[in-house]
């Protein structure tokens, strides 16, 4: 008797634990689906750049980015990691930004460079939010100033 009451726990747990392991991946299947993550963020290749200009918010100021410091800006825009906020305007419902235009032959890019909550985001219209470095803020924010 001791036995079949055994036999008949270890499978009534098994059972329990196959269920909550489904229950844990539908949700999280289920909050993949409903929250996802932004892509990768579409940045040009640099061969392919005619121009990038700088601006602020506060300001009717647009500064032409030098081509030497192309590469960084890029680097560091591609190096944005994807939250799960989606960015579904022109511009960012921040107050204060940084918008850097990518001029190609083909289209223009456009990115918005902003701080919130001690964390430093690259908004990309209709695409996404990512979490960047603070460098990039830097870099942009030590150019706009400078000339």
């Amino acid at each position: 008797m001791d036995k079949q009451i055994k036999r008949k726990t270890t499978w009534l747990l098994c059972i329990g634990l196959v269920i909550l392991i489904g229950v844990f991946a539908s949700g999280i299947y289920l909050f993949n689906t409903i929250f996802p993550k932004a892509g990768p963020i579409s940045i040009p290749q640099s061969e392919d750049i005619v121009s990038v200009s700088i601006s602020h918010s506060d300001s009717d100021q647009t500064v032409l980015l030098r081509e030497e410091d192309m590469e960084q800006l890029l680097d560091y825009l591609s190096e944005g990691k994807a939250t799960r906020q989606t960015a579904m305007d022109d511009h960012p419902t921040e107050r204060t930004y940084y918008g850097i235009s990518v001029q190609t032959d083909t289209r223009e890019y456009r990115y918005f460079i902003y701080e919130k909550g001690g964390q430093i985001y690259i908004e990309v219209p209709y695409d996404g939010i990512y979490e960047t470095q603070t460098e990039l803020f830097d870099l942009v924010c030590t150019y706009h100033r400078e000339t």
